[in-house]
């Protein structure tokens, strides 16, 4: 059996989940209630606040960072640059490529990958009006090498 709570918020009925009977008594659960229904009354909507802690923990577990995404990527021995790249990082690709890594790694590597939109790697990429200074396909590869990080579950 599961306690739960009902309240009215801006006109619409909402519904707050207390607990689960051997973990919470009933008397907690009368306790926990009155906690929700003077939240409630103060104006608070408890199940959005829970909603977006949920949303937050979610953000958390997918929290990978576009560092993160990059360091895995170059590790990858089978998608990324050791394993595709001939020449591997020390190769004429990785030297005409990882300069574009590290300024992407500058400017987003604290940035969240569930955060990025699709013109974020162009701007960093990018010499700021759109045009990549090492050639035309710069920031295409700036965005496969974030499909590819996020595709090996970074």
């Amino acid at each position: 059996m599961v306690w739960f709570v009902r309240y009215l918020f801006d006109g619409s009925a909402r519904r707050y989940r207390i607990g689960q009977h051997p973990a919470v008594g009933l008397s907690s659960a009368r306790k926990l209630a009155s906690v929700v229904r003077g939240r409630v009354a103060a104006g608070d909507d408890p199940q959005s606040e829970k909603r977006a802690k949920r949303e937050a923990a979610r953000r958390r577990r997918l929290g990978a960072t576009v560092g993160g995404a990059l360091a895995t990527w170059l590790r990858d021995e089978k998608l990324g640059p050791l394993g595709r790249w001939k020449g591997g990082l020390e190769g004429g690709s990785g030297r005409t490529s990882l300069w574009h890594l590290r300024r992407l790694d500058r400017m987003l590597g604290k940035k969240l990958l569930n955060d990025i939109t699709a013109k974020d790697p162009v701007r960093p990429c990018g010499d700021g009006d759109g045009e990549h200074a090492a050639g035309k396909d710069g920031p295409d590869q700036c965005v496969e090498e974030l499909d590819c990080a996020e595709r090996v579950g970074c």
